[in-house]
């Protein structure tokens, strides 16, 4: 039985590509929250086109080009040039927290975004280490979160990064975060967090399964039917 990496993808007006297909492989499992609109693929009419495109984008800085393209990459399980595409636009768009209050939230979300994309990139990859150095980037860049979606790109990160911890063979480290995580957002009133809630459990429960404490996996159980069972 194993563990599961969460992924949501939420919808924001101003940003419509968050609403792409997510990352998956054949042991995560993603949740999602059905989006208001969906962004249309891009589309390259020759090999040429597209890396004309590409420096096109680069000289103006277009980093939801590059967001794009390493989604559609992502979809076609070419994870390498998906985290290339994912690390340009993370490039640019660190460059420019300047502006309006509305656009540096915008720039965070986005840089928020583009670190957990990036640990969820690299875990297809199956290097661990590298997603979990992504993920505390942003649990370290984030640390206050000021919005309901910030809050949701920490929470799934510092799930993830437990779950991540696991596939290195480091349950005792795992629990430890899955412990942080409860500790910091079983209590929450969002929705979306207390999903992720559920989920936590159902991944120590899993955890200590799998370290033969059947006892310890059952109190884990019974916290998660007496939290959720009347849930609707």
């Amino acid at each position: 039985m194993q563990v599961k990496t969460v992924l949501f993808i939420f919808f924001i007006g101003f940003m419509p590509l968050f609403a792409n297909a997510p990352i998956q492989s054949q042991d995560t499992q993603a949740i999602f929250q059905t989006p208001e609109a969906i962004q249309p693929k891009l589309s390259f009419e020759t090999d040429e086109k597209k890396l004309e495109l590409i420096e096109k984008a680069k000289k103006n800085k277009d980093w939801n080009f590059f967001l794009v393209v390493s989604l559609d990459a992502s979809d076609e399980d070419d994870f390498k040039s998906a985290l290339d595409y994912n690390d340009q636009a993370f490039f640019i768009v660190n460059q420019m927290l300047d502006g309006d209050e509305n656009e540096q939230r915008m720039q965070e979300t986005t840089i928020a975004y583009t670190l957990l994309s990036r640990g969820l990139i690299l875990e297809q990859m199956e290097e661990y280490k590298e997603a979990i150095k992504a993920y505390n980037e942003l649990l370290e860049r984030f640390r206050h979160p000021q919005t309901i979606f910030l809050q949701e790109m920490v929470a799934q990160s510092l799930l993830n990064k437990g779950v991540a911890l696991g596939k290195l063979n480091k349950p005792q480290e795992e629990l430890k975060i899955y412990n942080e995580f409860l500790q910091k957002f079983q209590n929450s009133r969002n929705e979306n967090i207390q999903v992720m809630v559920a989920q936590c459990l159902l991944n120590k429960g899993i955890v200590f399964k799998n370290m033969n404490m059947l006892q310890e996996e059952l109190k884990v159980y019974n916290q998660l039917l007496a939290k959720f069972t009347t849930t609707e």
